[in-house]
């Protein structure tokens, strides 16, 4: 009652617990565990006890680059108790490809296809051809010659410049003694020498030969001649050959003359002097006359002009018209001559028109000037002398080369001393009177 402790209660004992057991739970990293505990089923009574998380227990990992075919990753961690991990992985790269031409293969030399390899590893599709080796072809030997060289037999390639070939030297020649002809004329000798191994191989030179006069011609003995042939190739010896090609000198027999002098009249013509007797054989016959009475000026330079007039006087002369040279007068001693010598052809001018009839007379024109009075004669002209004997026979000028053969062969001009023909340089009148009596012998 509200008033009182009036009660209808009756006291019930208390339950107790009606307990339910709960297992234990581990606890783990990222979750809470628990010990066994029991609970009411009729209220919340329990025993639970929570075991906090443990949390991760950290392992540290390097990282890894990828590469081209395999995955890489960063540095990362992982847990020992859980499969925890912060690993992300980097995906493979693939092949950075550097493309390579194809090469084929030789005789001794692999080849291979186009491929490609990688720049950062060794990735590669390159395959390998094998070399060829050689495809050998055959050749026969051959064997050497004097001149030419042989070989053994070889194999070539025909690939490459592969080759067995082994050269064999030219054998060279295996020359017999020497033999030399001399030409009729002593104008050259040939000599030759044949191959004791091939006698096809011959070996053969011509040499022109030079001259000298060994022994002058005398009257009534003739004058020899040496020849000497020397060649180029030292194979061949130097020939020497001793000819007596020089005609003998005949004496002149002259027509005495109208009026013989009491005595020869030139004090300075010594009857020393070599040129004597040619000098008085001329005089004899008046084709030559002294510089004044008494004096024939043996050494002086013989003039153009004088020498046509002496042939004008040889001739006869004969009857002639006028003088077509503009530098020859009429008024001249020597006009006359020179006109006859500009019709015959025996007196030929300069390339200006004009005779020079004062200018020295050179020993070449002298010879030109006696040739065509000897052909104007009629005589018969040869003009194969040789001149290979004077060592000045090259300064011979073309127009005059066959008169000064001819001369030399018609012993007309012998040369001087030093075995000379000068034929650029005067002639003295000694030299004159000694060539016109040798002329005058000549034309009978």
């Amino acid at each position: 009652c509200s008033r009182c402790d009036y009660t209808t209660y009756v006291e019930i004992p208390a339950l107790g617990h009606d307990l339910v057991h709960h297992e234990g739970q581990e606890p783990s990293c990222t979750e809470i565990g628990w010990a066994a505990y029991d609970t009411c089923s009729r209220c919340d009574y329990t025993t639970y006890e929570e075991i906090s998380a443990l949390g991760h227990d950290l392992i540290p990992h390097d990282g890894q680059d990828p590469t081209c075919t395999e995955a890489g990753w960063a540095a990362y961690d992982t847990c020992s108790r859980c499969d925890y991990t912060t690993y992300e992985e980097t995906p493979a790269l693939g092949h950075d490809l550097v493309h390579h031409a194809a090469q084929d293969p030789t005789c001794t030399e692999i080849g291979w296809g186009a491929y490609d390899t990688c720049s950062r590893c060794d990735y590669t599709t390159y395959v390998e051809i094998p070399a060829l080796g050689h495809d050998l072809i055959h050749h026969d030997a051959k064997p050497a010659t004097c001149m030419e060289i042989g070989w053994a037999a070889y194999d070539t390639c025909s690939r490459c410049d592969y080759t067995t070939y082994v050269e064999i030297p030219a054998l060279g020649h295996t020359w017999g003694d020497p033999t030399y002809v001399w030409a009729d004329d002593n104008s050259t000798v040939t000599a030759t020498r044949v191959c004791g191994r091939d006698e096809s191989h011959v070996e053969s030179e011509a040499a022109v030969t030079t001259g000298k006069v060994t022994k002058p011609a005398a009257y009534g003995v003739r004058g020899e001649t040496t020849y000497t042939a020397v060649f180029t190739n030292e194979a061949f010896a130097t020939q020497t050959k001793t000819v007596d090609d020089i005609p003998s000198l005949t004496p002149t027999v002259y027509p005495a003359p109208t009026e013989k002098p009491a005595s020869f009249p030139f004090v300075d013509v010594s009857k020393d002097a070599w040129y004597y007797d040619s000098i008085y054989d001329i005089w004899m016959q008046t084709l030559m006359i002294g510089i004044d009475e008494t004096h024939f000026g043996p050494d002086l330079d013989t003039e153009r002009a004088m020498v046509v007039t002496i042939l004008y006087r040889l001739a006869g002369e004969p009857e002639t018209g006028e003088c077509a040279f503009d530098d020859i007068s009429p008024k001249d001693y020597f006009a006359k001559a020179v006109a006859w010598g500009q019709e015959t052809g025996i007196a030929k001018g300069f390339n200006d028109g004009k005779f020079h009839p004062h200018e020295p007379v050179t020993r070449e024109q002298l010879a030109a000037f006696l040739l065509r009075y000897a052909a104007y004669q009629g005589k018969e002209i040869e003009t194969t002398g040789l001149l290979d004997r004077f060592t000045d026979a090259d300064q011979i000028s073309d127009y005059a080369l066959d008169s000064m053969r001819w001369a030399v062969q018609s012993g007309l001009i012998l040369g001087t001393d030093e075995n000379r023909l000068k034929p650029k340089a005067p002639a003295t009148r000694a030299e004159l009177a000694a060539i016109l009596d040798r002329f005058t012998v000549f034309l009978g």
